[in-house]
Protein backbone atom coordinates (compact mmCIF):
# COMPACT_ATOMS: atom_id res chain seq x y z
CA UNK A 1 0.00 0.00 0.00
CA UNK A 2 2.41 2.66 0.75
CA UNK A 3 4.63 1.64 -2.59
CA UNK A 4 1.43 2.18 -4.07
CA UNK A 5 0.81 5.67 -2.62
CA UNK A 6 4.06 6.46 -3.97
CA UNK A 7 3.47 5.59 -7.16
CA UNK A 8 0.03 7.81 -7.00
CA UNK A 9 2.63 10.76 -6.13
CA UNK A 10 4.87 10.59 -8.50
CA UNK A 11 1.68 10.71 -11.11
CA UNK A 12 0.35 13.74 -9.82
CA UNK A 13 3.99 15.21 -9.44
CA UNK A 14 4.81 14.39 -12.62
CA UNK A 15 1.63 16.18 -13.78
CA UNK A 16 1.99 19.43 -11.69
CA UNK A 17 5.51 19.87 -12.54
CA UNK A 18 5.96 22.91 -14.56
CA UNK A 19 9.52 23.74 -15.38
CA UNK A 20 12.84 23.22 -13.70
CA UNK A 21 14.56 25.72 -11.12
CA UNK A 22 17.75 27.05 -10.16
CA UNK A 23 18.88 26.32 -13.72
CA UNK A 24 18.50 22.40 -13.19
CA UNK A 25 18.08 20.53 -17.11
CA UNK A 26 15.07 18.34 -15.16
CA UNK A 27 12.53 19.61 -12.63
CA UNK A 28 13.80 18.14 -9.32
CA UNK A 29 11.51 16.39 -6.58
CA UNK A 30 12.42 15.97 -3.34
CA UNK A 31 10.58 12.44 -1.61
CA UNK A 32 11.41 11.33 1.96
CA UNK A 33 11.95 7.95 2.62
CA UNK A 34 8.33 6.66 4.15
CA UNK A 35 8.62 5.98 8.07
CA UNK A 36 12.35 7.17 8.34
CA UNK A 37 11.28 9.20 11.31
CA UNK A 38 10.03 5.89 13.29
CA UNK A 39 13.20 3.80 11.85
CA UNK A 40 15.97 2.57 14.05
CA UNK A 41 19.36 2.15 12.69
CA UNK A 42 19.00 -1.51 12.16
CA UNK A 43 15.85 -1.36 10.51
CA UNK A 44 17.47 1.13 7.70
CA UNK A 45 20.28 -1.27 7.40
CA UNK A 46 17.92 -3.99 5.73
CA UNK A 47 17.42 -6.02 8.72
CA UNK A 48 13.67 -5.05 9.22
CA UNK A 49 10.82 -3.96 7.01
CA UNK A 50 11.70 -0.43 6.65
CA UNK A 51 15.13 -2.00 4.65
CA UNK A 52 12.65 -3.49 2.35
CA UNK A 53 10.65 -0.67 2.13
CA UNK A 54 13.38 1.88 1.12
CA UNK A 55 14.31 -0.85 -1.54
CA UNK A 56 11.09 -0.62 -2.97
CA UNK A 57 10.68 2.88 -3.06
CA UNK A 58 14.47 2.76 -4.96
CA UNK A 59 13.05 0.54 -7.18
CA UNK A 60 9.79 2.65 -7.74
CA UNK A 61 12.04 5.94 -8.30
CA UNK A 62 13.99 4.49 -10.62
CA UNK A 63 11.12 3.43 -12.53
CA UNK A 64 9.64 6.64 -12.40
CA UNK A 65 12.81 8.66 -13.86
CA UNK A 66 13.07 6.27 -16.34
CA UNK A 67 9.88 7.26 -17.99
CA UNK A 68 9.39 11.31 -17.18
CA UNK A 69 11.58 13.98 -17.51
CA UNK A 70 12.22 14.80 -13.93
CA UNK A 71 14.80 14.10 -11.13
CA UNK A 72 14.23 12.54 -7.48
CA UNK A 73 15.95 13.12 -4.47
CA UNK A 74 15.47 10.42 -1.98
CA UNK A 75 15.61 12.37 0.98
CA UNK A 76 16.82 11.13 4.62
CA UNK A 77 16.66 12.35 8.08
CA UNK A 78 20.21 11.19 9.01
CA UNK A 79 23.57 8.95 8.28
CA UNK A 80 22.05 5.61 9.06
CA UNK A 81 19.06 6.28 6.74
CA UNK A 82 21.44 8.18 4.24
CA UNK A 83 23.79 4.65 4.40
CA UNK A 84 20.97 2.46 3.89
CA UNK A 85 19.25 4.56 0.76
CA UNK A 86 22.91 4.54 -0.59
CA UNK A 87 23.90 0.82 0.09
CA UNK A 88 19.89 -0.23 -1.86
CA UNK A 89 21.18 1.86 -4.58
CA UNK A 90 24.41 0.13 -4.90
CA UNK A 91 22.58 -3.03 -4.32
CA UNK A 92 19.55 -3.08 -6.63
CA UNK A 93 21.40 -0.93 -9.58
CA UNK A 94 24.81 -2.76 -10.87
CA UNK A 95 25.47 0.45 -12.97
CA UNK A 96 25.43 2.85 -9.87
CA UNK A 97 29.01 2.49 -9.92
CA UNK A 98 30.32 2.58 -13.36
CA UNK A 99 27.83 5.49 -14.34
CA UNK A 100 28.16 7.53 -10.70
CA UNK A 101 30.20 10.83 -10.60
CA UNK A 102 33.51 10.41 -8.65
CA UNK A 103 32.03 11.99 -5.65
CA UNK A 104 29.13 9.31 -5.60
CA UNK A 105 32.11 6.94 -4.47
CA UNK A 106 33.60 9.41 -1.96
CA UNK A 107 30.89 8.78 1.14
CA UNK A 108 31.97 12.88 2.33
CA UNK A 109 32.25 13.99 -1.45
CA UNK A 110 28.82 12.83 -1.47
CA UNK A 111 27.66 13.93 1.73
CA UNK A 112 28.78 17.70 1.35
CA UNK A 113 27.29 17.39 -2.44
CA UNK A 114 24.17 16.51 -0.50
CA UNK A 115 24.67 19.08 2.02
CA UNK A 116 25.31 21.70 -1.15
CA UNK A 117 21.76 20.90 -2.38
CA UNK A 118 19.69 20.81 1.09
CA UNK A 119 20.90 24.85 1.41
CA UNK A 120 19.44 25.21 -2.21
CA UNK A 121 15.55 23.96 -0.87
Amino acid sequence: AILETLREFLKQAAASTPHSRFGRAKPLLAVPIFGADLATEECLQGQELSGVLILGMLQVLDDFVSKHPIDVALCTLDEAAFGAALQGRRKLFADFKRGAPACALDADAYRNEVKKLQELF
